[in-house]
């Protein structure tokens, strides 16, 4: 009997992985696989809607014989045919729900992702609090050198009257996007 999971492992192997959409193999599963079921009941009706008694046989011994062998025949065809019908079904079943469950999966995703983004619009980010902190204490210890020694930390440095005022860079312009530096938005 065919190993199929040495098959698929080896099919794999030969080919790599393969990407398919979720359409695509629910196609497979509601197109194909019920064909393929079509295909084992017509293929096989003939030989299994032919049940052939021993009796049929006659009464020679070795045509007795002959139709044990038949018998038994049949009856692992039969069984065989029932099973791969199982498996077709099984598999289908099993391949809708796993396509449910990928989708149900990709959708919590995107919802969480989506409630990251959210949390994070308009949010003042710890860096962006530290830095207009930083900036302001800063501003005012170099803006006053008798605080922290003779010259302060400029080294005593006067700023140059002709030189036009650095603007205040502690608040965004106008046209800064809201949340925080520049970036990607989910």
């Amino acid at each position: 009997m065919l190993d199929m999971g040495a098959a698929l492992g080896a099919v794999n192997a030969a080919i790599g992985d393969v990407e398919v959409t979720a359409e695509r193999v629910r196609a497979i599963a509601n197109d194909r696989l019920p064909g393929a079921e079509d295909d084992v009941h017509s293929h096989t009706r003939a030989f299994r809607d032919m049940p052939v008694t021993v009796a049929d046989f006659g009464d020679v011994p070795i045509a007795q014989t002959l139709a044990e062998h038949h018998e038994a025949a049949y009856a692992v065809f039969s069984e065989t045919v029932t099973g791969v019908l199982k498996d077709l079904k099984e598999f289908r079943a099993a391949l809708l729900e796993c396509m449910d469950k990928h989708e149900a999966t990709d959708e919590g995703v995107q919802t969480a992702l989506l409630a990251l983004g959210t949390r994070y619009r308009g949010h003042d980010y710890h860096a962006t609090q530290s830095y207009r902190h930083e900036r302001q204490e800063q501003g005012r210890h170099l803006g006053k050198p008798e605080e922290s020694g003779a010259h302060g930390r400029d080294g005593g440095a006067q700023p140059d009257t002709h030189t036009p005022a650095t603007p205040d860079r502690s608040t965004p312009p106008a046209d800064a996007p809201a949340g925080g530096p520049p970036g990607r938005t989910l």
